[in-house]
């Protein structure tokens, strides 16, 4: 009998550190909603002391996932253990994860306290969080560059305190699959009472080694893997959780773990979270880039139509490719639109947002003939089903381009719910459409990003747009999507400009 690896997702908590990444509440939920469909078996929703908002979305998602452990990060102080365990009540599952660093430059020039005082804090913390929940999980934070003795110390205290699953993290992406392994055999070998809880890794990618390092902790008897959709993560971002699972998966023959994760949904996942977060994934990524199943080279070509398994090692179907097929059309009905979104695991609040998201199928509809997942996915991806009360709305536009002259551009938007009117001119009609805008919303905002991908083939093809825009050290991202480039392009410029009429987030002290 293999063991089970726990498979914990930090999408919606370390993912959405990414810059620019963070969701609403709504699209939190639609995460949270696709990672329980995928059988997760921890969902880090959030860190509850960093915003009313975060709060909010940790215990939304605590109400609604039933099989999934819903978990949130605390620091290791009573507000941020109390808020973690109120966000979590409503959980049939419910986690506390709290951490503290443990490494000499942390301890010396971050938190400013000596070791005794470090592992004080850290048994505390657990013994507060103990009377939420029996689940606690405890993280030594920059474990990578900790020493080994301090470790089984603090590891041993907090364990008998009650800590259930301990986290060793990579904080900073510095170890190497080895020396990672090594140091998790060490850990699990030399503490008193490691039998006695779940030993976890969670690595950062900042020298391309997180997915690596995690399996190696796996082989050295990790039974938790901490990751996320596509790798997401700040910096460099996380371990991957498709590769890890199909790693596991794929070479059955070398990992003495399984795990319950239903990978045919790992593309649908996959793609739900760049849609939201507007993080496109590269071509060539591992098991979910759109050439991750391609053959080009025609002995590659051949040697597959032959037998597959002579350049595939998984099949596409098993990872979720096969699904995406044509599902509606024009003249497919309420009903059939309600129950494509729910097998896709939308769901929408009450008759008027699915009234209001029926109205705009209806409109794509007849702009293109053939409707795909990846369509209704951005179709309630937009602000108008995820933000309550946005600020800025697109009206009406007009562009002029042609060869020769410089293009124009005229918008009128809903600002606050009053209509506003403007025109710009630019290099491009993009260009001259976000000055525009920018001549009515002055915001000051500095474009760091503009990317446009394609969510399906043909000319008819929706384009999903992303605009990162910055201002006075915030960073946020933007999206939208149509059949007109230049209207997708506004949608998500004004989507980026509503996110930042929106009070910015405390992240916590550190990534763990």
């Amino acid at each position: 009998m293999k063991e089970h690896l726990v498979i914990f997702d930090t999408t919606l908590r370390d993912g959405e550190q990414s810059p620019g990444a963070s969701m609403t509440r709504d699209e939190k939920l639609r995460v949270a909603r696709q990672l329980e469909r995928m059988q997760v078996d921890v969902i880090e929703a959030g860190f509850a002391a960093a915003s009313p908002g975060d709060f909010e979305a940790i215990r939304s998602i605590a109400t609604v996932i039933r099989e999934s452990t819903v978990c949130s990060l605390a620091r290791s102080n009573e507000n941020d253990i109390r808020r973690a365990g109120e966000a979590i009540k409503p959980a049939a599952r419910g986690r506390i994860h709290t951490f503290i660093a443990t490494s000499p430059i942390h301890m010396e020039k971050k938190l400013r306290m000596t070791p005794a005082q470090v592992v004080e804090s850290a048994v505390r913390a657990v013994h507060w969080a103990r009377e939420y929940t029996d689940d606690v999980e405890f993280s030594a934070e920059d474990a990578v560059r900790s020493d080994v003795d301090f470790l089984c110390l603090v590891f041993e205290e907090v364990i008998k305190a009650g800590a259930r699953t301990i986290n060793v993290p990579d904080t900073v992406g510095y170890s190497i699959p080895s020396v990672w392994g090594e140091l998790m055999r060490t850990l699990i070998a030399r503490v008193p009472g490691a039998a006695q809880v779940v030993w976890s890794t969670h690595c950062h990618n900042d020298l391309g080694m997180a997915v690596a390092n995690s399996l190696s902790a796996v082989l050295a008897g990790a039974r938790q893997v901490e990751c996320t959709i596509n790798g997401l993560g700040e910096r460099a971002g996380n371990a991957s959780l498709e590769e890890v699972v199909m790693a596991v998966r794929t070479r059955n023959d070398l990992f003495p773990v399984e795990t319950r994760i239903d990978t045919t949904q790992i593309v649908p996942a996959s793609k739900l979270v760049s849609q939201i977060t507007g993080y496109p994934v590269q071509p060539n990524k591992a098991v979910v880039g759109a050439n991750a199943f391609a053959h080009e080279s025609g002995i590659h070509q051949d040697g597959v139509l032959k037998h597959r398994e002579t350049y595939e090692i998984m099949r596409a179907e098993d990872v979720g490719w096969a699904q995406n097929k044509l599902v509606l059309g024009k003249h497919s009905g309420r009903n059939a639109f309600k129950s494509r979104l729910a097998a896709l695991a939308i769901v929408l609040d009450g008759d008027e947002a699915l009234n209001a998201a029926f109205a705009r199928f209806k409109e794509l509809a007849d702009k293109k003939h053939e409707i795909f997942d990846e369509d209704l996915q951005a179709l309630v991806s937009g602000d108008d089903f995820t933000q309550d009360g946005e600020y800025y709305k697109l009206a009406y536009s007009r562009v002029c381009s042609e060869t020769g002259e410089t293009p124009a551009a005229t918008v009128t938007l809903i600002v606050d719910g009053l209509e506003q009117k403007a025109s710009g001119v630019g290099s491009g009609p993009v260009d001259a459409t976000f000055k525009a805008i920018e001549s009515i919303a002055a915001s000051g905002a500095q474009l760091l990003l503009y990317s446009v991908n394609a969510i399906t083939t043909g000319t008819d093809a929706q384009g999903e747009v992303t605009v990162r825009l910055g201002k006075g050290g915030r960073i946020v991202n933007g999206n939208g999507a149509d059949t007109d480039i230049v209207i997708a392009s506004a949608k998500a410029y004004l989507n980026a400009l509503n996110k930042l009429q929106v009070p910015d987030r405390v992240d916590p002290q550190a990534d763990v």
